[in-house]
């Protein structure tokens, strides 16, 4: 991906990150949070949102607020540094609207020869299971994992 990236900020143990994005009529801030999910603690679920004045996530916001795809590229180097702290952990992460299951499908797709050198990538399919990425395949959610031989 030969697209720039926000500045990052790490928090609690690189489970948590942020950035700004600032436009000519408005700024915001994003927040990237991973919390183990109930079905497996091996399985983190990263959360994805503009933090609110009230110190919550906004993820009803779509990614598109200043560059999509320099805030895509930006939450995407949070799995990197999520997995290269806790490679042991599985990173799960689905669009809460079709247009950001596609967004996320269109990326791992077009990013994947690049992605496969690093990850394992798993894509939920239309029987609910998870199954090995391929290519051309549109699937509902996605699990990753950092190779452990790189």
């Amino acid at each position: 991906m030969n697209i720039p990236n926000y500045d990052l900020e790490a928090f609690d143990d690189n489970t948590v990150y942020g950035f700004s994005v600032v436009n000519s009529d408005t700024s915001y801030y994003y927040r990237v949070v991973y919390t183990p999910t109930t079905i497996n603690p091996d399985i983190y679920n990263l959360g994805f949102g503009v933090l609110n004045a009230d110190g919550k996530l906004d993820d009803t916001i779509e990614p598109g607020i200043g560059n999509i795809s320099k805030v895509i590229k930006t939450v995407g180097i949070t799995i990197y540094k999520f997995t290269e702290a806790y490679s042991d952990r599985w990173v799960y992460f689905s669009g809460n609207t079709a247009q950001k299951r596609t967004l996320y499908n269109r990326v791992i797709t077009n990013n994947y020869q690049f992605l496969a050198k690093t990850f394992i990538v798993l894509g939920k399919d239309y029987t609910n299971k998870y199954v090995e990425f391929e290519l051309g395949h549109p699937y509902g959610a996605f699990l990753v994992k950092r190779l452990t031989n790189i």
